[in-house]
């Protein structure tokens, strides 16, 4: 399992930017929290660490409900796995893998897909299989 560090940016679009990195998120989470800090609204981003970063980004495993609120979004630790198969459980969670720049990227990427089987009548569970 890779190492991750953790990304502290601000702003949006020409305004983005890195305020500050960290090899332990409650440093980051910190940082964040110090009344010195006025950087605005902040968010912690994760990478890898020594990862090489390919234009299309990493795959993320994410776990979404129905209604779009995420319950997990994490880094793939399997290097075989492959960026869109996933599947509805039985409890009707979308567990899903998508390539992303971020956390953030890879969960509107699911949204989408969680949208498309809604609108498509797709959303639901399949035993033992993909969509």
């Amino acid at each position: 399992m890779s190492k991750i560090c953790y990304v502290v940016t601000s702003g949006d679009y020409s305004d983005y930017h890195i305020c500050a990195v960290f090899d332990f998120k409650p440093l980051a989470e910190q940082w964040i929290d110090e009344p010195s800090n006025e950087s605005g609204y902040c968010e912690i981003e994760e990478y890898p660490i020594n990862a090489a970063v390919t234009s299309e980004g990493f795959i993320y495993d994410i776990a979404m409900r129905r209604d779009g609120n995420v319950l997990h979004c994490s880094l793939c630790n399997n290097p075989e796995q492959r960026p869109n198969e996933g599947r509805v459980t039985e409890k009707g969670l979308l567990q899903i893998q998508v390539r992303g720049k971020t956390a953030k990227h890879a969960i509107k990427i699911a949204n989408e897909k969680r949208t498309f089987l809604i609108a498509n009548n797709e959303y639901r569970h399949k035993a033992g299989g993909p969509f």
